[in-house]
């Protein structure tokens, strides 16, 4: 899941033997599934933080998600576009 990506990738020329200049990340809060991958690989220590966001529905981890899913006590979630 790729939640992170360039803020305009068409303004730099991206490719083999280009340096392009200074690429801007910008997160997709809306695609953002909370794995905290991202601050884990940020370069810059603490610019990215992680908050609670209440949904209404309780922690799952993935292995208890595939085990309730697989009983059908589970809503499966639907294709990333």
């Amino acid at each position: 899941h790729q939640a992170i990506a360039l803020a305009d990738p068409a303004a730099y020329d991206l490719g083999p033997g280009r340096v392009p200049g200074k690429p801007v990340p910008e997160i997709k809060e809306a695609e953002c599934v909370g794995c905290n991958l991202c601050s884990l690989v940020c370069p810059v220590h603490g610019c990215i933080t992680m908050v609670s966001v209440e949904t209404g529905l309780e922690p799952l981890a993935w292995a208890d998600y595939q085990t309730r899913l697989a009983a059908g006590d589970a809503t499966a979630f639907p294709p990333h576009p």
